[in-house]
């Protein structure tokens, strides 16, 4: 949008607030999971965000705007306001809890499932007059509004808020709470804990970094949310333990292993020799192992038969992985007088 529309735009909505007739005021909402997934990279805008309206006196189909479909669901939004004084208004969001009718809807149901709770989803409100919705909504001239003339950016400005809570939950309905985003209180700074000798980074996860570069496998590819565009290594074998002893040389002392041997996620039908390295997932994380035992498929952690590949949380731990003269994303904050 350049500078001529918004003028435009911002004009034909004055017009139509200061109308003795106007049209009537469409309200829609988007909820952006996107912030809360940790995968959200690998997944398509239909399963991040989904956008809804609850206008079924007004239309009772999906509504089109701006090329987007926001569909007609059981969700409520109340509670928005605008106030100087006070605190900060607190909508509600409630969501349906038994209908299934909707093919979106339910993929939502199963997202708040497996998320376990969507707590710090954002949720966007859109307001627009009926007048300027996209045509897609009137395709018969007869249905249209008076004065029907379609202009994608003629909307008030968006109203953004994030689910602070959930308030409410029955075998009905699920209703959440919602905070603004300029709603502080009891917010203390630093957000992280400062300290000089410990890394708080979760071990090849965000901010480690620690993890095998592959365009073929989608956590290892440096454009997902996990690994945030950092530069991985080619290379990221099992090192050394929690105590920072080296799996090779020291924990396992065969001479003739000096390198673990990848064999990818561990499966309960093979039967792993000395030195075979796994990996277990759990919440896109991946926890590695080397085999210490000859064993018939033990599953780790077991301390009979694997070594976990842990770190130990302090600058040698990242000097053993990324070298003595690189860069070391490490946690903490040397320069802090602060120890845990």
């Amino acid at each position: 949008m350049d500078t001529t529309q918004a003028q435009s735009s911002i004009k034909n909505l004055n017009s139509e607030i200061l109308s003795l007739n106007p049209s009537a005021l469409i309200t829609m909402y988007e909820l952006d999971l996107s912030e809360i997934i940790f995968n959200s990279a690998v997944l398509s805008n239909s399963e991040k965000i989904f956008r809804f309206h609850s206008e079924p006196k007004l239309l009772n189909n999906d509504i089109f705007w701006q090329g987007n479909r926001y569909i007609a669901a059981p969700i409520t939004a109340q509670g928005f306001e605008l106030t100087t004084k006070g605190s900060t208004p607190t909508p509600k969001l409630s969501i349906i809890s038994h209908d299934s009718t909707i093919d979106t809807f339910t993929t939502l149901r199963q997202k708040i499932r497996s998320l376990g709770d969507i707590v710090g989803a954002k949720v966007t409100r859109i307001r627009t007059f009926a007048k300027y919705l996209d045509y897609t909504n009137f395709p018969d001239p007869a249905t249209r509004p008076q004065g029907f003339t379609p202009d994608p950016y003629s909307e008030f400005p968006r109203d953004i808020y994030y689910i602070e809570r959930k308030s409410q939950e029955n075998k009905n309905l699920i209703e959440y709470e919602l905070t603004s985003i300029f709603d502080v209180q009891g917010v203390k700074l630093p957000g992280r804990i400062v300290s000089s000798t410990r890394c708080l980074w979760t071990y090849r996860g965000a901010g480690c970094g620690y993890e095998y570069e592959d365009p073929t496998d989608a956590f290892r590819q440096r454009s997902t949310a996990i690994h945030e565009d950092m530069s991985l290594p080619t290379q990221a074998p099992s090192v050394a333990n929690s105590k920072d002893e080296l799996i090779f040389g020291q924990v396992i002392s065969n001479t003739s292993l000096i390198s673990p041997v990848d064999k990818g996620e561990w499966s309960s039908s093979y039967t792993y020799a000395v030195g075979d390295q796994i990996y277990i997932q759990v919440n896109l994380v991946k926890y590695y192992f080397v085999c210490s035992a000859a064993n018939s498929n033990i599953a780790p952690p077991n301390d009979s038969y694997w070594i976990a590949d842990e770190c130990g949380k302090c600058l040698k731990s990242c000097r053993l992985r990324w070298g003595t003269n690189s860069y070391l994303p490490f946690g903490g904050f040397p320069g802090a007088n602060r120890n845990l």
